[in-house]
């Protein structure tokens, strides 16, 4: 079996006689920068410099002659040392520091690009070249250490080296558009695999977690007390308003959900329907999610809501995440907010696409049947839910249907239909104020009787909302279906992984 470290080595070899075929006419041809070619196909057009000059320069005429020497210089050190026979061993270029300097000012000012007002309004060939940026610095840099590798013999060194490269992949992943996502992916998942063959699954251990005798890596009892504690304020303190229907994935057909619940637009509890997946099985074996995503870099919203003034979002590794802030148990993470019964120092991963940038996740799930429902029967956008007890997501609407697919743990949900909407204290300044409500937490309504007086005299049209209002404990294996346009409030009662389908 190939090893991680000769599996990327070929694949920057076969990168770059890839774009070395995309950009010569022919064998004998010195004119490597080919402005003619039109018989490549779609694939090999991704490659084609003068194709992507081209594109990028009828949105920025600055970047055109760094391209233009990138390209070039690039050209020529891989004819130089990209053999045809791969058994050969290349020869030393002196352009390697002009083509890394190239990229990395090319880099930054297509994340300045990236960063420059709303993300919607990104222009998609800065999205698409600094998706390209990032994959050519990566196999570039891969192209070199096989050419210095003795300078690398030294272990940490190298997965320090190649922790860089990965973080490189997934914000290319992360940032770019999908044209050369199949591509990064390829170095990013050979990467994760290098470093877990070097250094390891990380260890979450010490006070934050211990070793079953199987040798996973389970919560402690300390944090699963803290969990129990609060599902027992939501199941027996109160009853709830209204309990969300429920329906069982093996009794019930597709056309009968569509007919009681979904023509009608009904919110529905589907009990057991994700109780085969691969994800449901494995993915509260904390070694296991570390074996897929270890040293993937993971954006995270730090902070008790995303309305917050201080809310902020960091990039950080996966494995950092986890022990950071889903296993610390400390004094400083159990203490609660006396009004919310919350804890300031959150870190969520959210409303993030993780399963477009880790494959290995993505072959653990499946598409909720009931997405085919919608008008177009498309799927629009897929969303992980990753992160300790106590997070939340303030009261809000969404402009699509929603299957919320619980895999592990359990979250509180409270929903409102839009006819609650005047009750409900929309926001009226700032980019939240079409979609989310003033009230940022709605669990003090299961607390006691002097936080919910608190919240009903800064609220008081609130209490006309609650015969519009359904609300419920969603377990493992559940899926539970939000119309579009209903006001939904979600908080974790444990460490909780949920993936969100929204589809039209």
């Amino acid at each position: 079996m190939e090893s991680s470290s000769n599996q990327l080595d070929r694949l920057a070899f076969d990168l770059f006689v890839k774009i070395l075929e995309c950009n010569r006419k022919d064998d004998n041809s010195s004119d490597l920068l080919n402005d003619e070619d039109n018989t490549m196909d779609d694939d090999n057009l991704l490659f084609n410099l003068h194709q992507i000059k081209t594109k990028i320069l009828s949105h920025s005429h600055s970047v055109h002659p760094l391209l233009d020497q990138l390209f070039k210089n690039l050209l020529i050190e891989i004819e130089q040392n990209t053999p045809h026979n791969n058994s050969e061993q290349p020869n030393i270029s002196e352009q390697e520091e002009h083509i890394l300097h190239s990229l990395d000012e090319l880099l930054e000012i297509s994340w300045t690009q990236l960063h420059t007002g709303h993300w919607s309004d990104v222009c998609p060939e800065w999205r698409s070249l600094f998706a390209l940026l990032c994959l050519l610095q990566v196999a570039f840099n891969i192209f070199k250490r096989s050419k210095h590798e003795s300078i690398l013999n030294d272990s940490n060194t190298t997965a320090h080296f190649m922790e860089q490269l990965l973080k490189k992949c997934d914000e290319g992943l992360m940032m770019g558009d999908d044209i050369y996502r199949p591509y990064i992916h390829n170095f990013a998942d050979s990467i994760h695999e290098y470093l877990i063959e070097t250094l390891g699954i990380p260890s979450l251990t010490d006070e934050n977690s211990e070793r079953t005798d199987e040798g996973h890596e389970e919560i402690t009892s300390k944090k699963r007390k803290v969990s129990q504690d609060l599902r027992s304020q939501v199941v027996f303190l109160s009853p709830p308003v209204k309990p969300i229907p429920v329906v069982d994935f093996n009794s019930m057909s597709v056309m009968e959900f569509k007919a009681k619940y979904f023509d009608k637009q009904l919110p529905c509890i589907i009990k057991n329907a994700a109780t085969e997946w691969a994800a449901y099985k494995n993915w509260r074996n904390m070694d296991y999610l570390l074996q897929k995503a270890a040293y993937r870099v993971v954006p995270v919203e730090i902070g008790e809501f995303y309305t917050s003034e201080d809310w902020s979002q960091q990039l950080m590794p996966f494995h950092e995440y986890m022990k950071t802030y889903v296993l610390q148990v400390g004094d400083e993470q159990e203490s609660m907010t006396e009004t919310t019964g919350t804890n300031r120092n959150i870190g969520y991963l959210a409303q993030h696409p993780l399963f477009e940038q880790i494959n290995a996740l993505r072959k653990d799930i499946q598409e909720p049947i009931y997405c085919m429902l919608g008008e177009q029967g498309e799927v629009t956008s897929v969303n992980a839910w990753f992160g300790p007890c106590n997070t939340i997501s303030p009261l809000h609407t969404d402009p699509y249907d929603n299957i919320l697919v619980q895999v592990c743990g359990h979250k509180y949900v409270r929903i409102y239909h839009p006819d609650a909407t005047p009750s409900l204290y929309k926001r009226k300044t700032g980019l939240l104020q079409s979609n989310t409500s003033e009230i940022e937490n709605m669990f003090v309504l299961h607390g006691q009787e002097k936080e919910r007086e608190l919240l009903m005299e800064m609220h008081p049209l609130l209490s006309e909302a609650e015969n519009h209002c359904w609300e419920c404990i969603l377990s493992e294996g559940d899926m539970l279906f939000i119309p579009k346009l209903y006001w939904h409030y979600i908080q974790s009662l444990s460490i909780s992984f949920s993936i969100s389908y929204w589809f039209m």
